[in-house]
């Protein structure tokens, strides 16, 4: 878990008031909500270097229909500098999150992203769930994508589309900035879902917490 200043985009008022909610909509139904924000989940290392070639290329276009030929030819040795430079700023403009984007294909993001709610959707234990009815809202700032999950008793009774809408909720709450009213709207549809089809069970304690989950 990582410190709310670490993801800039909800105060500690904001993810208490989340956590609240998480906690009304679960007393509507049987089921488990956790809601997970990540700073990234795609591996972008290529984009340094295509950026370096990119530079590179232009550089030597430029030389050459510029008619450089002192640096082409005769003074060759000033190539590695300027590989070495162009190699430095590429690696800083591989930083912006836009040229992360930019640079990987919406695909390979995309997948990513659902590998990596996948992989969170084990270790926060809702499969483990005795109901197999965990639902898991995820989050991932870079890519701006979001992913729903449910638990094999929840995946068997609604359709695959069926969390198409609160994906929706989330991504528009990406794109105007507007994250506490959207992952609330967001986690409430969600809640519509689970308590119509799942509604509460006498007997059955809550198994997991409500805090909002931050991590790298």
């Amino acid at each position: 878990m990582v410190s709310t200043s670490s993801i800039h985009i909800l105060s500690d008022q904001e993810l208490k008031k989340l956590g609240e909610v998480i906690g009304e909509v679960e007393k509507k139904t049987c089921g488990d909500v956790r809601l997970m924000i990540v700073k990234r989940s795609a591996v972008t290392g290529h984009v340094r270097l295509l950026l370096w070639a990119l530079l590179v290329s232009l550089t030597f276009l430029f030389l050459w229909f510029n008619r450089h030929s002192l640096i082409l030819w005769e003074r060759w040795w000033l190539w590695p500098s300027i590989l070495l430079g162009q190699y430095v700023i590429a690696a800083l403009l591989s930083r912006s999150q836009l040229l992360q984007r930019l640079f990987t294909s919406y695909y390979d993001l995309h997948h990513q992203v659902w590998a990596r709610a996948e992989v969170e959707f084990h270790r926060q234990g809702l499969s483990d769930a005795r109901s197999h009815t965990g639902v898991l809202l995820f989050v991932s700032l870079m890519e701006r994508q979001a992913v729903v999950l449910a638990g094999k008793a929840i995946a068997d009774k609604l359709p695959s589309d069926a969390w198409d809408p609160v994906v929706k909720i989330i991504i528009e709450g990406a794109r105007s900035g507007r994250w506490t009213e959207k992952l609330e709207q967001a986690l409430r549809e969600c809640g519509a879902y689970l308590a119509n089809h799942f509604p509460p069970q006498p007997g059955k304690s809550k198994e997991l917490p409500n805090a909002v989950i931050l991590k790298d």
